[in-house]
């Protein structure tokens, strides 16, 4: 078989394969490697690697739609109170953190491995730390100083329908891929020029999260709030006061969480 044909018959394997609900995603995009190779697409072999393997340390080259949103949240004390799964704005954050963390989590991990996350999710939410978080609580938690109040940690709660959706692109982009690679081919030099422009058309454009656990109902539109908004039921110790009080001269430390961050990616 020469590699005009190989390359036919890889497009035709991943055709019906995302076409099939059933099939795997992550051997799908193995084919999508190989067809790069079998065609000379380095894009081709860039892109599909990427999803396979995950955009660790490619954060421009992280596509749009692996971008979802979910809420912040945290767990800590206040007084003799424990609370959990307390919601906060990124406003709430020490002001040096607010442009790194947001409501929008980049998923940044292989296709294999979003799979996973959301096939044994043990409810409707998986929960996932910021990149640098347990750095930054602990900095946060030095820098305030106080016996009675604490924040044990920060995360997201990603709903799993979100994670689903993001292996629901990569499948549609696999058949408008084959579908783009049908017509570039009627006006295309070389059946390599038809696949990169193929992949130009189709695709998009990888910070870290790290896997916290996976919990129970509590997604986008249902997260629950343990103990009430106010830990304490004391207006004077709200949790967002708890965290404005972080802000004081948490600037000194602000250089050392960033150093932190750069050396995760």
């Amino acid at each position: 078989m020469n590699m005009g044909d190989r390359a036919t018959k890889l497009l035709r394997d991943i055709q019906s394969g995302a076409l099939d609900s059933s099939s795997s995603i992550s051997d799908l995009l193995r084919k999508c490697v190989a067809l790069g190779g079998a065609s000379g697409s380095r894009e081709l072999v860039a892109w599909a690697s990427s999803e396979l393997n995950g955009y660790r340390g490619k954060t421009s080259e992280l596509p749009a739609y692996r971008r979802v949103p979910a809420p912040l949240l945290i767990d800590g004390i206040a007084g003799w109170a424990q609370f959990q799964r307390q919601v906060i704005a990124p406003s709430s954050l020490p002001e040096f953190a607010q442009d790194a963390i947001k409501e929008e989590v980049p998923l940044s991990q292989g296709i294999g491995q979003l799979e996973e996350l959301a096939g044994h999710a043990n409810g409707d939410t998986v929960m996932l730390s910021p990149p640098g978080s347990a750095e930054l609580v602990r900095l946060w938690n030095h820098e305030n100083q106080s016996d009675t109040h604490e924040i044990h940690r920060l995360y997201w709660a990603v709903s799993k329908s979100e994670i689903m959706g993001v292996t629901h692109q990569v499948r549609n982009r696999l058949i408008t891929l084959i579908a783009e690679f049908e017509i570039e081919f009627e006006t295309a030099d070389s059946t390599r020029q038809a696949v990169d422009r193929a992949v130009q058309v189709t695709m998009g454009n990888g910070s870290s999260v790290a896997i916290v656990s996976s919990q129970g109902r509590g997604s986008r539109s249902n997260v629950k709030v343990k103990n009430g908004a106010d830990p304490l039921g004391n207006p004077k110790w709200s949790v967002s006061k708890f965290l404005g009080t972080g802000l004081i001269g948490i600037a000194t430390i602000a250089a050392a969480w960033f150093g932190y961050l750069a050396l995760l990616k």
